[in-house]
């Protein structure tokens, strides 16, 4: 596997990324916190194609899906990481994804659609499947991991002048306001990834029942944060 920090293109190192998992690379097998967080039999899953167009909104994810892994059908071994991102693209918006890909919340196609863009893509802040992400860890620890600390400098780089959207989804005795957003750790990280910070983000409510709040939309120019409640 090539140095993914002498990497600009963020396409090239997610195809890099993919092929060192296909060759089973000793830079995957030595990185502690990657395979203390991540489960590695599983291929990465940086990014997912599920709607093509020439303006996209990408919908920023914490980790990947294993939807994909019940296809016998897909042979990675001789796929580009581009081949396989529009292949699950088109499965989960397939009759055979329905249900887990349209939530009860929203619909990605029909929200950036509203939003006014007309491409949509998944994107993960980590690229490999986690069953129990640890997010403190990586908060904590990210630097330490030579693939994951790789992958978020260009993420970050990529992802500075695209839109991009957050989906959050909290519990119904939660409320939804920027003390939640200051609260959440989590949260705060990929916002710092998207280099926004909570002072700059306009809150829109969508949903209100019984005097809750159920959605709102928070906005820092082309930069979305969507919390919906149970």
């Amino acid at each position: 596997m090539k140095e993914l920090f002498l990497m600009n293109d963020y396409y090239q190192l997610c195809e890099e990324l993919f092929l060192g998992w296909k060759e089973e690379d000793k830079k995957l097998k030595d990185d502690r916190l990657l395979g203390d967080i991540v489960d590695l039999t599983f291929p990465p899953e940086p990014y997912v194609i599920l709607k093509q167009g020439d303006t996209p909104l990408f919908i920023l994810n914490s980790t990947t899906s294993l939807k994909n892994m019940n296809n016998p059908k897909l042979n990675l071994k001789s796929k580009k990481y581009i081949e396989f991102a529009r292949e699950l693209g088109e499965q989960y918006v397939s009759l055979d994804y329905h249900s887990s890909f349209f939530t009860k919340t929203y619909n990605k196609i029909d929200l950036a659609t509203d939003l006014g863009f007309n491409s949509v893509i998944d994107i993960a802040t980590i690229p490999f499947f986690s069953k129990d992400l640890n997010q403190s860890k990586i908060i904590n620890e990210i630097r330490t991991s030579y693939i994951l600390f790789a992958y978020m400098n260009s993420l970050q780089i990529f992802l500075f002048d695209k839109s991009v959207l957050i989906p959050v989804q909290i519990e119904s005795e939660e409320e939804i306001n920027l003390e939640y957003i200051k609260k959440n750790d989590w949260l705060l990280f990929q916002l710092n990834l998207l280099e926004v910070s909570v002072d700059e983000l306009k809150m829109s409510i969508i949903d209100k029942q019984n005097g809750r709040i159920r959605k709102t939309l928070f906005r820092a120019k082309n930069k979305y944060l969507l919390i919906t409640s149970n």
